[in-house]
């Protein structure tokens, strides 16, 4: 799952993650941090940041709390 630079404006799955993130009140790069640690215990994404804002916003998404229909229209649009 990508965000940030990788993800276009214009691709089905940014618009989807977009609408998300803003239903949560969230960044998009959180909802993707959030994405990837509620997938797998074993996973363990280390992001990069320059600035502290961006680093709490990562450490934010950790307690991150989705409903699971949200997890799954995620998923679902990161498939297509």
């Amino acid at each position: 799952m990508a965000a940030g630079k990788l993800l276009k404006p214009d691709q089905p799955f940014a618009q989807i993650l977009s609408q998300i993130a803003a239903r949560y009140s969230v960044t998009p790069a959180q909802l993707s941090l959030a994405s990837l640690l509620h997938r797998s215990p074993v996973i363990l994404p280390i992001p990069g940041t320059s600035r502290v804002t961006h680093l709490e916003e990562n450490v934010a998404a950790a307690g991150l709390k989705i409903d699971s229909d949200q997890w799954d229209q995620l998923e679902a649009a990161a498939k297509s």
